[in-house]
């Protein structure tokens, strides 16, 4: 195991002009050292994006979302030789998660604030950055996951509900477009104003077939505080229904846009309006209790019948895509209030599943729930691969996301297939909270939450970085008008730092999803992996260790300490044959806040 040097700060001119608060841009842009034919994304390389070439062009490196490089100049017996080949600095405050695409020998890379870089990806000369303008305040957290390049443009979707494509040679603006939320206005009570909504669009685009597919998020901070429940009272308004009168239109949902114009094409909403109560399932689909007071949601179902409309269920990744059965695939998330269960009576329809679209007219063909009623998010990417299941082979859709187990389900159905071993430790983790508190693992932070997996299709084995980050959770009475329901909130609070760490798995999703190996890392890993056909696993901690492991064994080979949290998605691409692993490093939210920072480090093999 070889341990490399922190990395020098490197600073270009064209750094420094962004620095100085001005857009820099190469006025005669030259082709970088790297630049091919392969430069041009059609839809003909979109499909064929599992090639093994040099080239990473989508989120999930192709439409499976598998995200496993076959590349294989680095490798077990050459790893302990990898260094730092050059650094990018972003110059950005935010919490850097970013995924960069390489396309013909150019990086493309997003950033907190969502400004756009193209970058050599051979040398990290920057060759255009494009500056977005916010329309509002910048989130607590600015961040963004990453670019989808196609048909000669960059598109990204913004913290300010936005998409915007690029010109893919300058880095001009083509066309900006607002993502509009849903409107509530038939809901709203007489005399009252709609409410404001505020969302973000964060994850990688999804480009296909003339189509650029996003997912809204951001709608979850709404939570029953004191002032607002005194207030409620005071105006005789049941909390409950407060709560969702001051919250409609917080609903999420999956926009198509068209590529060339930004006009939307469908809209699928990830909230039931007919039937969100769905049929108060009394277990997850592989049989364990959910424990919940059915006979009190059915009780308050029809005062709490517009919940659908406030209900939130977030898309934080990027979908997978099967061309040959016109579907994509896409995680949901928890549904709202997550902290007053009574308020939101039924499974919550779609909330913390897999729904498969149609990707021609965003109409559901099926969603496969993981947790009705709960508050584990099924945030993970999903992503396509072929599941053994009693000898044969099945087209399988895989989701790991925040209940701390990857489950596997038919492709064409939906049906429940198999729940892999636990990925992170578990403990009372469907249980009700007591007024005493109890401590549930995976806490709200999740297991795999949205760090994306990666999948040796040969081998079968999917890699995963998870969490052990428990939380002490609360039951407390919450004060209601005379009549009204009896309501309860879950007030969670951590567990001491020295309590939590991260989990490196890999699953034999040959055999079932049993483990193979799994490694105990000091900090909890929330970048995700990435797999290469050198044999090795990457992933990063929020120490700064960038980190490569035998993937058959799990031995750790190699680490680096790059000096910022190394909390994002690792890939690997290659520029005239010479292999690059690249991973976003910056700041994470803390207790101190966010600093300025965040870099794109790229590595290789030394030079003969």
């Amino acid at each position: 195991m070889q341990e490399g040097r922190s990395i020098a700060v490197i600073f270009s001119a064209a750094w420094l002009s962004v620095a100085a608060g001005t857009v820099a841009q190469a006025q005669n842009p030259v082709a970088p050292a790297g630049a091919s034919a392969n430069a041009v994304v059609d839809d003909r390389r979109l499909h064929a994006a599992a090639a093994a070439d040099g080239d990473w062009i989508t989120f999930g490196r192709d439409y499976s979302n598998q995200r496993f490089a076959p590349l294989a100049a680095i490798d077990r017996r050459n790893v302990a030789r990898l260094a730092p080949a050059w650094v990018y600095q972003l110059g950005t405050v935010g919490s850097t998660q970013t995924h960069p695409l390489v396309v013909g020998g150019v990086m493309y890379v997003s950033m907190p604030g969502n400004d756009v870089a193209a970058i050599d990806a051979a040398t990290g000369d920057e060759i255009w950055r494009y500056s977005h303008k916010m329309r509002g305040a910048l989130p607590r957290a600015p961040s963004n996951r990453g670019v989808a390049v196609a048909y000669g443009r960059v598109f990204e979707a913004t913290d300010d509900a936005r998409v915007i494509a690029l010109d893919q040679a300058s880095g001009k603006l083509v066309w900006d477009k607002a993502v509009l939320p849903f409107d509530p206005g038939a809901l709203v009570p007489p005399g009252r104003k709609k409410p404001d909504v505020q969302f973000v669009l964060r994850a990688a685009p999804l480009v296909y077939d003339g189509k650029v597919i996003v997912g809204a998020t951001g709608f979850e901070a709404n939570r029953f505080d004191d002032d607002f429940v005194k207030a409620s009272i005071a105006a005789g308004i049941d909390v409950g229904i407060a709560w969702i009168n001051a919250n409609l239109g917080r609903r999420g949902f999956v926009s198509a846009l068209d590529a060339q114009t930004g006009a939307e094409v469908w809209r699928w909403y990830t909230t039931k309006e007919d039937g969100w109560e769905g049929d108060y399932a009394a277990t997850t689909p592989d049989g364990l209790p959910l424990h919940r007071d059915v006979a009190a949601e059915k009780a308050a179902a029809q005062l709490y019948r517009n919940t659908w409309a406030a209900g939130s269920n977030s898309t934080w990744m990027t979908p997978a895509f099967d061309p040959a059965a016109g579907l994509i695939f896409v995680g949901t998330g928890n549904p709202a209030p997550g902290d007053v269960d009574l308020v939101r009576p039924g499974d919550n329809l779609y909330a913390n599943g897999v729904a498969a679209l149609d990707a021609n007219t965003g109409v559901l063909r099926w969603f496969s729930q993981q947790a009705p009623h709960g508050q584990n998010d099924a945030t993970g990417q999903a992503v396509l691969m072929d599941a053994k299941v009693d000898g044969r082979a099945v087209p399988a859709v895989l989701e790991c996301g925040k209940a701390g187990w990857c489950y596997v389900v038919d492709r064409a159905s939906g049906k429940f297939l198999f729940r892999s071993d636990e990925v992170a430790p578990h403990q009372n983790t469907f249980a009700n909270p007591a007024p005493e508190g109890i401590r549930v693992a995976p806490g709200p932070g999740g297991a795999v939450s949205v760090s994306p997996v990666s999948y040796d299709p040969g081998a079968g084995v999917v890699y995963v970085a998870s969490r052990h980050d428990p939380s002490i959770q609360t039951l407390v009475k919450i004060p209601n008008v005379p009549g009204g329901p009896i309501l309860f909130k879950v007030v969670g609070r951590p567990v001491p730092p020295g309590e939590t760490w991260g989990t490196l798995t890999a699953l034999d999703l040959a055999n079932g999803g049993h483990v193979l190996w799994q490694v105990k890392t000091p900090r909890p890993l929330v970048g995700g992996t990435l797999a290469t056909a050198g044999g090795l696993v990457f992933t990063g901690e929020s120490n700064g260790h960038f980190n490569a492991y035998d993937a058959a064994s799990g031995k750790m080979l190699w680490t680096y300490q790059t000096g910022a949290n190394a909390g994002a998605p690792p890939m690997s691409y290659a520029v005239n044959g010479r292999q690059f692993i690249a991973v976003a490093t910056g700041a994470a939210p803390g207790p101190g806040g966010l600093r300025p920072g965040g870099a794109i480090v790229a590595f290789a093999l030394p030079e003969p």
